[in-house]
């Protein structure tokens, strides 16, 4: 399944990432938004990205959306657009990077089943550099896995999960003075999964 960001997608999520993380690192916050696109069998075009600030609440390491302005904001879109909300994203903020840090936690697994929208974007970002970089992209392939909810594991502990016999494809990239990568997955019903990513930087 190949999920392609055009139309500045891409960058709204980068920019929200990073308005949301803090200077000081005991206090991260995550971001929050919506995504609009239009679906073609295997292909997804996400086309519009839209930033959600007011949420139920917001802690170092988890958010709560508000499902009414949410729902709100999917309605308003609907008038003037003919996509559709396909899912939602938000950030993963470290001090610093590892190989997981973009998989869902067993409380993405949950909110995803909640929700029922048919994908999730994770950007994962940390601030490790001392200069400022301008934007730099690039494509990250890995192993595609299947995450399960775990009924016995916390929020944030990582789910259950079985590796696929797939590739998966992440969006990694350097902007200022951030380190980051965005991965997408597709929610079935009952497990999110990794999909392959796409951007045209010039359209991102």
């Amino acid at each position: 399944m190949k999920f392609n960001l055009i139309q500045n997608s891409l960058s709204t999520i980068l920019l929200d990432a990073i308005q949301f993380f803090p200077q000081d690192l005991s206090k991260q916050a995550e971001s929050h938004g919506l995504l609009f696109g239009i679906s073609n069998e295997d292909i997804i075009e996400c086309e519009y990205v839209f930033p959600v600030g007011s949420v139920r609440r917001r802690t170092e390491n988890e958010i709560t959306p508000d499902r009414a302005i949410d729902n709100a904001i999917q309605t308003a879109r609907q008038i003037v657009s003919t996509s559709n909300n396909i899912g939602t994203y938000h950030s993963h903020p470290y001090s610093e990077r590892f190989p997981e840090w973009a998989d869902p936690s067993n409380m993405d697994v949950s909110f995803a089943k909640f929700l029922k929208e048919p994908f999730m974007l994770i950007i994962a970002i940390t601030r490790d550099s001392e200069e400022e970089k301008p934007l730099d992209l690039w494509y990250g392939n890995y192993d595609a896995f299947e995450f399960i909810y775990d009924k016995n594991a916390k929020g944030h502990d990582a789910p259950k999960s079985t590796k696929l016999n797939r590739k998966g494809q992440s969006i990694c990239g350097e902007f200022k003075k951030y380190t980051f990568e965005l991965r997408g997955y597709h929610f079935n019903g009952k497990t999110l999964s990794d999909v392959m990513l796409y951007c045209l930087r010039q359209k991102c």
